[in-house]
């Protein structure tokens, strides 16, 4: 709609009695304006001297956002829960908008074919929310005969959005096996807003964390990915901008009770974000850090009842969704190559997580190739599930490992303790990423010291069967 708001006297009393900062806003005057005038900043950028800023193929800048006519740029937000803004009045979208009649910016017109959870106090209800909506379901949604089907190419059809700001992927993250697909989603989504409309810049959100630990797991897994591939979709040409909202939102607070949906903290936060985004329109995507290369070559051992073996364990960073190794992360039961210890008592001491002194610690160790200085560890653990027929069986729950690395075999380095994040139930977790220094090793071994233990029904036995299906050391060798 493009309306502002009746003043900025009675916008100050809407946020001071709760505590809420106005950083963003003094970010988009000073980003925007530069002291000289939205005017002056226009004139003395990248601009095409009048008319409409993409009408000769030139990207929208902050600048020519700041000079432009009022509600002549189309803004869309776009995603779940999270853009219609669940747990607090409007979400992001209403910090954004106090932040943007603050700088004296008028141009700027949300669009979209829903106004949920926009009050009648927000002059620019609208947007393109959808509570429960994957990325698969913003390429295309079957309504079912219940709601009306909707593709992404509807949508911008019926909207003509310049610039997209897309928070998307949480119900990917909670989707049992199919989670590894959200990064082959998001390059369709991606791929298709380019083919219908080069000229669109999407603003493309890292995605907040949520409640549940083991999910985080998937969201950091997500969010590191995404940066990779936004940087290679933009050098193929795709206008694309990167709103660090993990980083923004570091911790998980619920506005609402549940799982995903944040405080109003956050999304003061999160439009703090999509502030900067707005700022950096048109200029060069970042490249993500290079991470060292995966050590290849590695062979591993494990603990078992009649001695050391070899585990089916992948170790030679093919793991995820790779040639034999397709499905590894999904489910348990489904995965060939995982290290799954033999049974153990835990009768003796099920009142701690620890494993009992008078069980030999579960392990697994790693020979590396050649000496090397090994800069991050990756991790895929699963979630504790227990069977229970007359044997009570807590299956998989690893909390913390003692690592140790040698050059020989021989004499050993204590590393220190290390705790894993639990997959989500019944699944396997993303890589937990873990940095280290570990200068000229040969190899690593990880002693399995805590697990996940409930206490069996009465008159059950209880045992522990601890796994993981995968672990990956990145570095280089040794005096490289």
């Amino acid at each position: 709609m493009g309306y502002k708001f009746g003043g900025a006297d009675s916008m100050h009393s809407i946020f001071d009695g709760r505590g809420v900062w106005f950083a963003l806003s003094g970010a988009l005057l000073l980003a925007g304006c530069g002291g000289g005038g939205g005017g002056s900043a226009f004139d003395s950028g990248a601009g095409d001297g009048g008319g409409s800023p993409t009408a000769q193929g030139a990207p929208w800048t902050w600048a020519k956002i700041v000079a432009a006519e009022p509600g002549s740029v189309r803004v869309m937000p776009l995603g779940d829960s999270i853009t219609v803004g669940f747990g607090a009045t409007a979400g992001y979208r209403f910090p954004l908008q106090v932040a943007l009649q603050t700088a004296g910016v008028d141009s700027i017109d949300f669009v979209g074919s829903s106004t949920v959870n926009s009050p009648v106090f927000l002059p620019d209800p609208e947007h393109e929310g959808h509570g429960g909506w994957t990325l698969a379901d913003l390429v295309f949604h079957d309504g079912q005969g219940l709601e009306p089907d909707s593709s992404i190419e509807q949508i911008l059809t019926l909207h003509a959005p310049e610039v997209l700001l897309l928070h998307a992927g949480t119900n990917d993250m909670f989707e049992g096996g199919t989670w590894q697909e959200s990064l082959p989603r998001l390059r369709d989504l991606l791929e298709r807003i380019h083919a219908f409309d080069p000229e669109i810049t999407t603003v493309v959100a890292a995605i907040i964390p949520t409640a549940d630990p083991s999910v985080n797991l998937l969201v950091r897994w997500y969010n590191a990915r995404l940066a990779e591939l936004l940087a290679e979709l933009s050098g193929a040409g795709q206008r694309l901008v990167l709103a660090d909202m993990q980083t923004a939102c570091p911790t998980f607070v619920s506005g609402d009770g549940t799982d995903v949906h944040p405080d109003f903290n956050c999304y003061v936060k999160m439009a703090n974000e999509w502030a900067a985004g707005l700022v950096a329109l048109g200029e060069a995507m970042p490249q993500p850090p290079v991470l060292q290369p995966v050590v290849t070559g590695v062979t591993a051992t494990a603990s078992g009842f009649f001695g050391a073996y070899q585990p089916d364990l992948a170790v030679d960073g093919s793991g995820l969704g790779a040639g034999m190794y397709e499905g590894l992360h999904e489910f348990d039961e489904l995965s060939e190559s995982a290290w799954r210890s033999d049974l153990f008592d835990i009768e003796s001491d099920l009142s701690n997580d620890s494993v009992p002194s008078s069980v030999v610690a579960p392990y697994i160790q790693l020979a590396l190739p050649q000496p090397t200085d090994v800069s991050l560890l990756e991790f895929w653990n699963g979630r504790q599930v227990t069977t229970g027929n007359d044997t009570w069986v807590n299956k998989d729950g690893i909390l913390r490992v003692e690592a140790f690395t040698s050059v020989n075999g021989v004499d050993w380095v204590n590393r220190g303790l290390i705790p894993l994040t639990q997959g989500p139930g019944r699944q396997w977790a993303a890589g937990q990423e873990v940095s280290v220094d570990w200068h000229d090793v040969s190899f690593v071994r990880f002693e399995v010291t805590a697990l996940q233990v409930i206490p069996p029904p009465p008159g059950e036995k209880a045992k522990a069967q601890v796994a993981l299906s995968e672990v990956r050391l990145r570095g280089l060798p040794t005096g490289s």
